[in-house]
């Protein structure tokens, strides 16, 4: 189980390498995860305790996948693990799975401070 809290960040000039691109929005994703076990694939067991991530994500180049592959460089789980994670709305109370850019895009843009996020 893991929670996230974000924090917007500068806007920046325009990348000089991509003119495309008028802004880039940086958020700070603290996501902080719970005590959990994980089952690697030569079948034993490691137990993790609490701890704090803190990235820096560009939200303009930003998906569900990259957002997977940050928790998976810092936190070890196996193969046959599935990461799944949601959005819990504190100001509504519902919980929604985030499984496309859209819903994740919308869970970041709408409310930021107020989300949490749990796998």
């Amino acid at each position: 189980m893991a929670s996230c809290t974000m924090e917007a960040g500068a806007e920046g000039p325009p990348n000089v390498e991509d003119v495309a691109e008028l802004r880039v929005t940086i958020y700070k994703l603290t996501i902080r995860v719970r005590r959990f076990v994980a089952k690697l694939d030569d079948g034993s067991k490691r137990p993790f305790e609490n701890q704090d991530l803190e990235f820096q994500i560009n939200i303009r180049r930003f998906s569900v996948e990259n957002l997977i592959e940050l928790l998976w460089s810092k936190i070890v789980w196996g193969g046959r693990q599935e990461v799944q994670i949601f959005c819990l709305d504190k100001h509504f109370g519902t919980l929604e799975r985030l499984n496309t850019y859209w819903k994740m895009l919308t869970a970041i843009h709408d409310r930021w401070q107020e989300k949490k996020y749990l796998f």
